[in-house]
């Protein structure tokens, strides 16, 4: 099984004032050509997309068109949120799927959840209130391994 894993993007960070946006958009486009020539089963996108809570119009609008175009690619945007209508372990994985795991604590922004094709909870026991994004990425990775190949 092969996931592409891309973290921490800051989508919109300006370096000494200078826009990083024409950077992030060129590589956004060099990761979508890397999809199209390994064809992974996957992709995880993990912690911080934006720079800011509040992120720009074009920061948005960058990760939309990079959405976007896993889409017609035939790839699921899936969010994870604690208070997602289905768990991870009753939504359909079976497809390509992008999953995007937020930051620890927070979770993913409110601008991603409206993104995503579904969102999926992952359950927890005790007072665990939430996962380290790492394992979050472990669980949702194993979840659809788990899925494709019929394992219990």
């Amino acid at each position: 099984m092969k996931f592409l894993h891309l973290a921490d993007l800051h989508l919109g960070k300006r370096v000494n004032g200078f826009s990083m946006l024409e950077d992030q958009a060129h590589i956004l486009r060099q990761i979508l050509a890397i999809l199209d020539d390994e064809q992974p089963d996957g992709v995880l996108i993990a912690g911080d997309v934006y720079d800011k809570s509040v992120p720009s119009v074009e920061a948005v609008g960058l990760l939309d068109g990079f959405l976007t175009e896993l889409r017609a690619r035939g790839v699921w945007i899936t969010g994870t949120a604690a208070d997602a209508d289905r768990t991870l372990f009753e939504a359909d994985l079976t497809g390509p799927v992008a999953i995007c795991i937020g930051s620890e604590g927070e979770g993913i922004s409110r601008l991603l959840k409206e993104k995503c094709d579904f969102l999926v909870s992952i359950p927890m026991e005790g007072q665990t209130e939430s996962l380290n994004a790492s394992v979050a990425g472990a669980l949702c990775m194993y979840e659809v391994l788990r899925t494709r190949k019929g394992l219990r």
